[in-house]
């Protein structure tokens, strides 16, 4: 898939880089608090509580070719995301897929990455058993990668983007699906 491991990776540092990326913008703040959380850290911690994350081995890897590779990762179990899809799809797509069915042509986010690829950056997956990769965190970043392979577009894009993955195994895909399930909102 065009990944070159570079080292192990404690939950804590990937949680905190995650923060730094999107914890302290105040669009993902308020969105947090519209789903009924006080803050991003409680949030996003409930959410990937459903897989364990902080008790999984986590490994980075740079990514070699991301305009080529990252189209091809699977939409991760959101369900801002996953809702283009019918029930029976869900968890199975990948980003190239999504933009062939749905069109981020105005995206405003989408299109503001197309235009200043954030460098460096990091996307955050579980790497399945059959060895395809599905996204955690960084689906913006994603979106953009397969329009810009779709529309044939290059990107200037520096410094090779990361990724930090754990393994699921087949017995543990269960949990992707019930993350998609409960979804983010804190419960009632």
């Amino acid at each position: 898939q065009g990944l070159i491991y570079t080292e192990d990776k404690r939950w804590q540092y990937v949680f905190e880089t995650w923060f730094e990326r999107e914890g302290q913008r105040e669009e993902w703040s308020t969105l947090a608090k519209q789903k009924g959380w006080d803050s991003w850290r409680e949030w996003r911690s409930a959410w990937v509580a459903h897989i364990g994350a902080e008790n999984r081995t986590w490994k980075r890897y740079e990514i070699l070719d991301p305009v080529q590779s990252v189209p091809h990762f699977l939409i991760g179990p959101t369900q801002s995301w996953q809702q283009h899809f019918v029930d029976a799809e869900k968890n199975t797509h990948t980003f190239a897929t999504l933009v062939e069915r749905v069109s981020y042509e105005q995206n405003e986010k989408v299109q503001a990455i197309l235009e200043h690829f954030p460098q460096p950056t990091e996307f955050i997956g579980v790497l399945l058993h059959d060895k395809r990769i599905m996204l955690i965190e960084g689906h913006h970043r994603a979106t953009a990668l397969a329009l810009a392979e779709k529309k044939q577009r290059n990107l200037h894009i520096v410094i090779p983007p990361t990724i930090v993955l754990t393994e699921c195994t087949e017995k543990d895909r269960i949990l992707l699906d019930i993350m998609l399930q409960k979804g983010s909102a804190r419960p009632s």
